[in-house]
């Protein structure tokens, strides 16, 4: 069966592309709509056609992030793999992520990390939304016996928080060093190894 997506879909894409481009570049406050338009290559009055304010259309991007993200972790949770494997694709696949999705996840660790002050509220109820599959890979593996650690879903914040560290574009300064890319995954698999109690 062939998807196919229509053009409004396709515009509602553009917008969000270029709504996430902005905010992440200038934050909520300084974005502006008519920018969002030129970078979607549409007229503004089209915005408003998709999102009825700029407030929208922001809570919008999260949104779609969280379905991003989603999509990702159901597909590793339901691997036939062990959960240090599953550990791993979570890596990896964050690594890999296309420059072209930073502005999403720049966004996105604003949100998870950074206390951003935008529309708490609302915000809130979108990440109610957000699975957090190293949580759930974590209490599985205490649950089995593989992993031998306490509190295992601050544990797999506490590897995704140090998943967003490694990579430069997420920090607000490049003060710590910047370990290269193709060593990421290695370290924070030794890393959480040790955290997990795994001998080897």
């Amino acid at each position: 069966m062939v998807v196919t997506i229509t053009d409004q879909e396709q515009r509602r894409g553009d917008l969000l592309f270029a709504a996430a481009s902005e905010f992440a570049e200038k934050g909520y406050g300084a974005a502006n709509i008519d920018e969002i338009a030129i970078r979607a290559g549409l007229g503004k009055g089209t915005v408003y056609l998709y999102f009825k304010s700029k407030k929208e259309l922001y809570l919008a991007v999260l949104q779609s992030v969280v379905a991003q993200f989603n999509v990702v972790a159901e597909q590793v949770l339901a691997m036939q793999a062990t959960h240090l494997e599953k550990i791993q694709v979570v890596l990896e696949t964050f690594f890999s992520i296309d420059e072209s999705a930073m502005p999403f996840i720049q966004i996105w660790v604003r949100h998870q990390f950074q206390n951003s002050p935008e529309f708490a509220d609302e915000v809130a109820l979108i990440f109610a939304d957000l699975q957090q599959p190293l949580c759930e890979i974590v209490s599985n593996g205490v649950a089995d016996g593989t992993f031998d650690v306490a509190e295992p879903s601050i544990v797999g914040y506490f590897i995704l928080a140090l998943m967003v560290m490694l990579v430069p574009e997420l920090q607000a300064s490049y003060q710590m060093p910047i370990l290269p890319k193709d060593r990421r995954v290695s370290f924070l698999l030794q890393v959480v190894g040790r955290i997990l109690g795994i001998k080897g």
